[in-house]
């Protein structure tokens, strides 16, 4: 469903329609399954093993998988400053998961699909630079939105018999659809055309921060001291490796 709204939201903006060349829809269907359909499925069942804050300080650690994807792909050893910034962060993934291991496996496994969805979004910074420079980020997102529905359908209709509607649930899909999936998710791959792939995946220290925050005050979770300090070297080493990223492009 909130794949759904926010296709349904773009559909209102004529630029979405603009023509892509036949050749780039491989792209386009390989950005609709590492930016949608794979990492907006990991994150709901994550979810349910771990809180909503501990999910979000993961997401920190989207920086340093788009930094060494993006260093592979340029086919070049990273800067000092960059491999620095990547093993501070990898130390901070380490110390912000290991208050799992004292909450159980399913509690582990929350943790490993969240960074398994934060090396997918790494992937797609990566392969959304060159589509969304070409044909500006409207037509490259409403597109992939489209291709990534009937690959979480499926699911959907699994899950369909063991759920009852709730106002709140259908108003939370709809703000994360129209505002958060349409609207956030085209004005950052506006950013990531103009800054490049891991500068622009820095946006996600905010993330972090409002996943703390938030997760702490409106849902009473509670957060270990050792997470705190975990996502706090996070945060050190993805604005490290981003101070390496690859330079600035013209603005689309």
């Amino acid at each position: 469903m909130r794949i759904a709204i926010g296709a349904l939201t773009l559909t209102l903006f004529s630029g979405a329609r603009r023509p892509i060349e036949r050749e780039d829809w491989r792209g386009i269907t390989l950005l609709a399954v590492v930016w949608l359909a794979f990492p907006m499925t990991l994150y709901p069942i994550a979810q349910q093993y771990i809180s909503s804050g501990l999910a979000g300080m993961l997401g920190a650690s989207i920086p340093i998988f788009t930094a060494v994807l993006a260093t592979t792909l340029h086919g070049h050893l990273p800067a000092p400053i960059h491999r620095l910034g990547i093993a501070v962060g990898a130390v901070g993934i380490v110390v912000l998961g290991l208050p799992a291991l004292g909450e159980g496996s399913n509690s582990i496994v929350g943790v490993v699909l969240i960074l398994v969805a934060c090396v997918s979004y790494g992937v797609a910074f990566n392969v959304a630079v060159p589509l969304v420079q070409r044909y500006g980020s409207l037509p490259v997102f409403w597109r992939a939105l489209w291709i990534s529905v009937p690959m979480t359908l499926p699911l959907a209709l699994i899950g369909l018999p063991d759920s009852t509607f709730g106002w709140s649930s259908a108003i939370a899909n709809v703000t994360l659809g129209a505002g958060g999936t349409a609207i956030a998710f085209v004005l950052l791959l506006v950013l990531t055309a103009r800054a490049g792939a891991t500068r622009s995946s820095m946006i996600t220290y905010l993330e972090a921060v409002f996943a703390f925050v938030l997760g702490t005050l409106i849902r009473n979770e509670a957060v270990e001291p050792l997470e705190v300090v975990g996502c706090g070297i996070l945060l050190v080493g993805a604005w490290l490796a981003g101070r390496a990223g690859e330079p600035s492009v013209a603005a689309v």
